[in-house]
């Protein structure tokens, strides 16, 4: 799924970017139109270096030709620049990124500002004396992409028994480093949960022991349901959860 972009004031990226506000700089133009930016968020089960799809969005009309570039970012640091163009008076534009694990690593990335060239015909503009227009500028919407390891859940047990439920499952991860699957790490939170007309009910939490199994016990419905157990992940690793029918 390709997340929408955040627009930020101008003043806001002047100063992340230059680190301060220009003496005696001129207000900037309004800008003629808008641009959004789309991305995915990565999934790593493996080390192979996976191209992740970005769009550009504009509201421009009759724009005849566009360009834009793009930075991606992580924190402070500019890792790259991704290159839109199109001649063909199209709002909605395509590129993709290759991200590698063993280069990139896991964390946030962000793509954005994006600087702007343009130029097109338009009647109306004719009709005010002036038959084809050009210019720059640039646009101050961002969007993060999430990059993380993947992580799995396996269930080894699901028993019910005198208005008890008890989930069992062992937890793994993709480890960047090693390359491998690798238990989860000991002692991470997990909690058993219970599907609801309202949503996901909490019944109990046990942790991650240090071969990556898990069991947790709690009230069980009177009738058949559905459990899980859910690990909601780290900054490097996404969750994982598993469900059974008792």
């Amino acid at each position: 799924m390709l997340r929408r972009a955040r627009r930020v004031g101008l003043l806001a990226v002047g100063l992340a970017l230059v680190g301060g506000v220009v003496p005696g700089a001129m207000a900037a133009e309004p800008q003629p139109f808008d641009v959004s930016l789309y991305s995915e968020d990565v999934r790593a089960s493996s080390t192979k270096c996976r191209r992740i799809d970005v769009a550009l969005e504009h509201t421009g009309v009759d724009i005849d030709e566009f360009t834009a570039r793009v930075g991606l970012w992580r924190g402070g640091k500019r890792l790259d620049t991704l290159y839109f163009q199109d001649e063909g008076n199209s709002s909605l534009l395509y590129e993709d990124y290759l991200w590698c694990p063993y280069i990139d690593g896991p964390g946030t990335f962000t793509w954005g500002p994006t600087r702007v060239t343009w130029a097109g015909a338009s009647q109306n503009w004719a009709e005010e004396g002036r038959s084809y227009k050009r210019g720059s500028f640039t646009d101050s919407s961002t969007v993060a992409f999430v990059a993380k390891q993947d992580q799995r859940a396996k269930l080894l047990r699901a028993t019910k028994s005198r208005g008890r439920i008890t989930l069992s499952a062992k937890f793994r991860y993709f480890d960047i480093g090693t390359a491998r699957w690798e238990r989860s790490p000991g002692g991470s939170g997990v909690a058993l949960q219970r599907k609801t007309k309202k949503g996901w009910k909490k019944l109990g939490a046990g942790k991650i022991d240090a071969s990556g199994v898990v069991t947790v016990t709690g009230a069980a419905a009177s009738g058949k349901a559905t459990y899980r157990l859910l690990q909601r992940g780290t900054e490097r690793t996404w969750s994982a959860t598993v469900q059974a029918k008792r």
